[in-house]
C-alpha cells in the first residue's frame, strides 16, 4: 500500500518532470505484476486497479497538470 500510495503521490505531482517519473514508474510496475502468477496479480488487481485508474483521470483531467506537449496555436 504504502508503495502504490507513493507512485501515485508522484504522478500527482504538479511538477511536471516528477509526474512523469511517477508515471513511468507505475508503467514498469504493472508490466512487472502482469508477468507474475494470478495468484500474486488477481488480488492487486482487484484492490487497486479501480483506484489507480481514477487517480491517472483525475490527473489527466486536472488543469494543474500540464501535457509534456505543447499545443500550437494557429
Amino acid at each position: 500500500k504504502l508503495m502504490i500510495d507513493s507512485i501515485v503521490w508522484a504522478f500527482k505531482h504538479t511538477e511536471r518532470q516528477i509526474s512523469e517519473t511517477g508515471l513511468t514508474i507505475l508503467s514498469q510496475f504493472l508490466t512487472e505484476i502482469s508477468q507474475t502468477t494470478p495468484q500474486i496479480s488477481a488480488p492487486f488487481y482487484r484492490t487497486y486497479f479501480l483506484p489507480l485508474l481514477q487517480d491517472i483521470f483525475y490527473v489527466l483531467t486536472d488543469t494543474f497538470h500540464k501535457s509534456g506537449k505543447s499545443r500550437s496555436r494557429s
